[in-house]
């Protein structure tokens, strides 16, 4: 028995997973999962979000073919089994191997778990196989023709390669058979490889595909996927335009009716009898309908709405909850602008208080329009499938196949498993000035126009409008083709690991515990605490409160250089020397990303104008006073 965190067993003890088992005396694989119910989060929403990471593959093994809810349950581990794996040992004294097809067998027969031949100890073997399918196989000793298993050996031949190993009989010295194995469940078929063994501990034995989402604790998915007008309400909010018509997001949803044109029609009948407007209004009124003046205003704002965003599949849904996520998660009252740190500080007479007026200037030059720090971020982290092959082998994207994970033992027959765990964290959100980014773009030839810097509503409309969120896959890099979203995707991605890389010192947490959100369509990132135990330190008010500026400066100059320029610079402008981070940080595993575009490069192709690059800051820090 050994027991782990929710977090840890999330990611490193998911069914189909090679494990470390009893401190590392032995290996095993764990089989299934003991889990209950979770049932206060955003289950549309997730499956939603799944379905949308998942579209780029070809095979998806065990998925429904529509995102039904119906159809999946999400779970929260309680307990997990394993099972001894591989069951193929080898003598350290005489080199006898042994296999064998379960555990019972494996304890009728070596009841001591001694060598039968010599008496010596034996080793597990760390090898297994596995094919892009999903298939996971350990390796099986060949019998000799003459003298069967009698005495097997493992013949290494002084290689560290397991592609060069063979089975041999240690009676009569012939070879029986290599470690190459053809994948059993793929044999005879198009899809059929050979395949060699590998260490289990391998990166491609199990990689887990997971997502990390805000958690919407007040969100209506019935609205806001099936009503339309209630989407649109939700990006007016977003966009600001109750102000301009003198309403309030709740007015017009108050005045919202079920069904729109009965209402217009019982009104267009009451004026065809020559009512007055005060009278049609004194009758909606005692029938509980709604003010026709209201609902004219809301219409109005509707119709803007309608003008300003035009999402590229028409359905008005995904931006409608990217705009509400964002509202969500600044909706709190955990939630502090660095106006009000400023402020607080100006109160109590803080020493520092000279350097701490800064704060909001000193990020506002780096293209940072808002700042806030989160005390109490909800955040659910979840995995749903797995593949097995390297992540970064595109050779092999097409290939692989997406797993859905076993039927869980807590789950109805038949449906899938998403697991989970939910957490309340601290955090750092910071928003994007819009029209800097937009200026950027533009400076790069990306695009030709770019909205008045004090039209906020066509700011916020063009991300919205262009940043095509269900295009990003976690998994792979951005299409080219999607030149706007990848531009604006990889610029948040980098200043993100950028700020990331040297928050850890600033805030006195290591930075394997911090991880990113990005919110490319608002445009903002998160930078967040990912274990949860060191959440109540506070580090991340500590720096909001008090290190803005080293923070800022120290990453400004980090970002300038890397160990590896010019190779670094020269290829991919990223690497592990500068941007890069582990998997349990990065939300998108390392790909879209660059320097160039946050401190320029030129050669003889082209030039890429760093959005950080003195030249660019200075003049639209000057352009905007």
């Amino acid at each position: 028995m050994m027991r782990r965190g929710k977090n840890q067993v999330l990611f490193k003890f998911l069914p189909g997973k090679p494990i470390d088992y009893n401190q590392g005396n032995a290996i095993a694989l764990v089989e299934r999962w003991f889990s209950h119910k979770v049932d206060d989060v955003n289950k549309t929403r997730i499956i939603k979000e799944v379905y949308n990471a998942i579209r780029s593959f070809k095979s998806k093994r065990g998925y429904p073919r529509i995102a039904s809810p119906d159809s999946f349950e999400l779970l929260s581990p309680v307990f997990v089994e394993a099972e001894l794996f591989p069951l193929t040992f080898i003598c350290d004294s005489c080199s006898r191997a042994y296999s064998f097809g379960s555990v019972q067998q494996l304890n009728r027969v070596l009841r001591k778990h001694k060598c039968i031949s010599c008496g010596g100890k034996l080793t597990q073997m760390d090898l297994v196989y596995t094919h892009e399918c999903g298939h996971l196989w350990a390796p099986k000793i060949a019998p000799c023709k003459e003298h069967g298993f009698e005495k097997i050996i493992l013949n290494k031949h002084g290689s560290n390669s397991p592609k060069d190993w063979r089975w041999e009989c240690g009676i009569c010295k012939r070879e029986t058979s290599s470690l190459n194995s053809w994948c059993p469940a793929c044999k005879g078929t198009s899809n059929s490889q050979i395949c060699y063994p590998k260490p289990f501990r391998q990166t491609s034995v199990f990689t887990p595909h997971s997502l990390t989402l805000v958690n919407l604790q007040n969100l209506n998915e019935d609205r806001i996927y099936e009503d339309d007008i209630f989407k649109k309400l939700i990006l007016a909010k977003y966009m600001d335009l109750f102000k301009k018509h003198n309403s309030t997001f709740q007015e017009c949803l108050d005045v919202s009716p079920k069904d729109d044109n009965k209402l217009d029609q019982l009104i267009k009948e009451l004026k065809a009898k020559n009512m007055s407007e005060e009278m049609i209004n004194q009758v909606l009124e005692s029938m509980n309908k709604v003010n026709p003046n209201k609902k004219g205003v809301r219409d109005a704002i509707i119709k803007e709405v309608e003008t300003l965003i035009s999402p590229p599949e028409g359905d008005m849904s995904g931006v409608a909850l990217k705009a509400y996520e964002f509202m969500e998660t600044l909706d709190s009252s955990a939630s502090v602008h660095i106006k009000r740190i400023v402020e607080s500080s100006e109160r109590k007479n803080h020493p520092k208080i000279e350097q701490i007026r800064k704060f909001p200037k000193k990020l506002e030059e780096i293209g940072i329009k808002n700042a806030y720090v989160l005390n109490d971020l909800s955040i659910v982290k979840l995995v749903y499938g797995y593949t097995r092959g390297a992540p970064d082998n595109k050779s092999n994207e097409d290939k692989r196949t997406l797993n859905r994970f076993a039927t869980d033992k807590s789950t109805d027959q038949g449906k899938t498993p998403i697991y989970l765990n939910k957490a309340n964290t601290e955090a750092i959100l910071l928003e994007f000035d819009r029209w800097k980014i937009l200026t950027w773009l533009k400076e790069n030839g990306v695009i030709d126009e770019v909205p008045s810097k004090d039209d906020e509503a066509a700011l916020k409309a063009w991300f919205l409008n262009n940043v095509q969120t269900d295009r990003i896959s976690p998994f792979r890099e951005i299409d080219p083709q999607l030149k706007k979203t990848k531009m604006v995707y990889k610029l948040l991605h980098s200043i993100s690991h950028a700020l990331l890389t040297t928050c850890s010192v600033e805030c006195g947490m290591d930075k394997n515990s911090l991880a990113e959100l990005i919110f490319p369509s608002i445009p903002a990132i998160i930078i967040y605490c990912s274990n949860v135990q060191e959440f109540q330190i506070g580090g991340m008010f500590t720096l909001f409160e008090n290190n803005i500026i080293p923070w800022v400066e120290k990453t400004l100059t980090k970002v300038g250089s890397c160990i590896y320029d010019p190779v670094c610079m020269d290829h991919q402008s990223a690497c592990h020397a500068c941007l890069h981070l582990s998997e349990i940080s990065c939300v998108h595993f390392n790909y879209d990303l660059g320097r160039d575009i946050l401190i320029g490069k030129k050669n003889s192709n082209e030039e890429i104008i760093g959005f950080w690059s003195k030249k660019f800051l200075r003049k639209v820090n000057v352009e905007n006073g």
